[in-house]
């Protein structure tokens, strides 16, 4: 995944677009160098070439609160929710619509996932109807009043883990769940305000979370998730998984309800992964354009409702000794009817004054790994976000210390509703960028490619950033059907697709309106079987295949003659810039430091849950910091063990895109 290498030129005008350049849920990185044009350049010439284009804006600038709420407010004062980029045309219409629908059905899925993992690991304390109005009523208000207006938000994975230990810890301690969670919304409001204020969310301080302790990150969230989904087929099988009495006490409908929910699970997963990948390079070949764009896009809804309909078949067609209750379906409560559910949200607010003193300041100590955790998660979903469309320039302004105040300010409002708080949505968000790349029908003085020309890249000096475009792709991907910033590697001269990025609020809001909206419509997600959406669990894992972390680590058991093959393109580079025991160093360093957090954080409370007495297991809530640390031990002990050089290729960047401070200096 490419990550901010491009600058915008303010100077230029809206005709002066650099094209967009190809998106993975991989953590903040860099491709290096690419031939195009016949020039090839290496990490330290690119980085070079970047570094000389941006002296007009050193990497250590200073924007506090309010210098980024007054640039902010300034240039969104025109037009505050891009009404004139929306409707500039019947394709950027159409654009901004497909992807808020598009983002929405990946959220919907995700969304009800996560509401059944706090249903089950809650103890039916909270359910989906939580996880979407917490969701729904943090993405509505970001939009709003945010800064940054492509970033989404909603519920994910590692905040689940982390109120999950908080519920788990209250019910052992005897401890007014909902009255901690207000006072950890309250700590955690107050953490991030000074945070903010204080300018301690600058992009010279996330200069340090690199690709080496991003890729940590989202491997651990996508272990949680396979941890979760294997978790969650096994207990279909035991009697808390059954869906009915009858089923509870008898050992083969339990058999049946946990083979059933498996083998929807696992279909279900297959088709989505297959359908997702139709707009790809490798996908279908047959259907129009439109056609395989259209399963590329909502290939999990189709999935869904798919699979949902056939889990019906048995009791439909009288199946001999199939109980109508089987397979066990996603729980939502008995307060979660057709319209507004009866939810208690004024429930924290009582417990609030109740709690023991002690209580109240012990809530201090989740409240700092919440807010740690937002610092890293939301603070990488808004980089990938605005970031990921690398040769596409955005207009808007950075916002890092205006958005993490204004986040601060729904962790404290969902708090004081007895809400799990909701941040930046780390799959969804490049997902949602990309969809707003609309291309060009012209480049320059190019004609447009109705005829299937290729548009050359510009070279170094023409370039509208100043900077080598590293990772071209080509146009006629758009033409056959396949995805805009699919890399062609057929051609020996990278060719790219010319476009912008749609910026404006409302496919934001069409994504967080429409979560809201579905709390009057949670019966709807009574009807999906639990096994579907542990198989959610797995394609969203999936997602972390592309990651360079993953790919390194396949490459050490490559062969020297295999690593020549086309697969290994996108790490082409380290297997030809940096010694292969570097790489394996490197490698091997990131996994054990992985390993460690994944295994206080996910796996401990498995074999010792903390209601059998192990309230030592709390440590595992500390996961946040342990990511941190991670980022410590980058640039302290890493550099003992590999080299300048292979970490000037392995990882050289900051959150800008560019060459680490550090680094620069070292080489130097």
């Amino acid at each position: 995944m490419v990550f901010g290498l491009f600058k915008k030129d303010e100077a230029h005008d809206d005709d002066d677009i650099s094209p967009p350049g190809p998106m993975n849920l991989a953590s903040a990185s860099l491709t290096t160098s690419k031939t195009i044009n016949d020039d090839v350049f290496t990490p330290a010439e690119t980085l070079t070439r970047t570094l000389s284009n941006d002296e007009d804006e050193p990497p250590s600038k200073y924007f506090s609160l309010l210098d980024e709420t007054r640039s902010v407010l300034s240039y969104h004062s025109a037009d505050y929710f891009g009404w004139s980029a929306f409707t500039a045309s019947r394709l950027s219409v159409k654009t901004v619509i497909n992807a808020g629908l598009y983002t929405f059905s990946f959220s919907l899925l995700t969304t009800a996932s996560f509401g059944l993992l706090f249903y089950v690991d809650t103890e039916g304390t909270w359910g989906p109807a939580q996880a979407f109005l917490s969701g729904g009523m943090t993405g509505v208000f970001m939009t709003l009043v945010g800064g940054q207006p492509l970033v989404l938000f909603g519920q994910t994975g590692p905040i689940t883990l982390l109120y999950t230990y908080a519920y788990e810890f209250c019910h052992t301690q005897d401890i007014k769940f909902y009255g901690f969670v207000a006072w950890m919304g309250v700590w955690s409001a107050a953490q991030h305000f000074i945070i903010a204020i204080a300018g301690l969310n600058d992009k010279k301080y996330l200069n340090y979370v690199t690709r080496f302790t991003g890729e940590i990150f989202e491997l651990l969230v996508a272990a949680d998730y396979i941890t979760a989904a294997i978790i969650g087929f096994y207990d279909g099988f035991k009697p808390k998984g059954c869906p009915s009495i009858e089923c509870e006490t008898d050992l083969g409908l339990r058999y049946l309800n946990g083979t059933f929910s498996l083998l929807l699970g696992l279909t279900f997963w297959t088709v989505a992964m297959w359908l997702q990948g139709s707009n790809t390079e490798h996908g279908m070949r047959w259907g129009t354009f439109a056609y395989r764009r259209f399963f590329g896009q909502f290939g999990c809804m189709v999935s869904l409702t798919v699979f949902t309909i056939m889990s019906y078949a048995p009791d439909w067609n009288n199946t001999a000794g199939w109980p109508s209750s089987i397979p066990s379906r996603v729980p939502i409560g008995p307060d979660s009817n057709w319209g507004v559910p009866s939810l208690d949200l004024f429930r924290a607010t009582r417990e609030m004054g109740s709690m023991e003193v002690g209580h109240i300041f012990v809530a201090i100590i989740p409240a700092l790994f919440l807010t740690v955790l937002f610092y890293v998660d939301q603070n990488l979903s808004t980089l990938m976000a605005v970031r990921d469309i690398s040769n596409t320039p955005l207009k808007s302004k950075d916002a890092y210390n205006m958005d993490f105040f204004l986040l601060g300010l729904t962790v404290l409002f969902t708090g004081l509703l007895g809400l799990p708080a909701s941040s930046g949505l780390i799959p969804q968000n490049p997902m949602h960028s990309k969809a707003l790349v609309v291309l060009k029908e012209e480049f320059g003085d190019n004609k447009p490619h109705e005829n299937g020309n290729h548009l050359k890249t510009p070279s170094a000096s023409s370039s509208h950033s100043g900077v080598v475009d590293v990772d071209a792709v080509d146009i006629n991907n758009a033409e056959e059907g396949l995805d805009a910033t699919t890399p062609n590697t057929e051609n020996s001269n990278s060719t790219i697709p010319t476009g912008y990025v749609v910026e404006q609020r409302i496919s934001n809001l069409i994504h967080s309106g429409l979560l809201l909206l579905f709390i009057v419509l949670l019966p709807i997600i009574s009807y999906i079987p639990r096994g579907i959406l542990w198989g959610a669990f797995l394609l969203l894992a999936a997602e972390a295949y592309g990651a360079q972390f993953v790919q390194r680590a396949l490459l050490a058991f490559t062969s020297n003659k295999s690593r020549d093959r086309k697969q290994w393109d996108d790490i082409r580079d380290i297997a030809n810039l940096t010694p292969h025991s570097q790489t394996n160093v490197f490698t091997m360093i990131q996994f054990l430091l992985w390993l460690v957090v994944f295994l206080i954080a996910v796996i401990l409370k498995i074999p010792f849950p903390m209601a059998d007495g192990n309230t030592w297991v709390v440590i595992g809530s500390t996961f946040p910091i342990l990511i941190c640390l991670c980022a410590v031990f980058r640039f302290t002990l890493l550099p003992k063990f590999v080299t300048e050089e292979a970490l000037l290729v392995l990882d050289p960047h900051d959150a800008r895109g560019r060459a680490h401070p550090a680094e620069k200096d070292k080489e130097e």
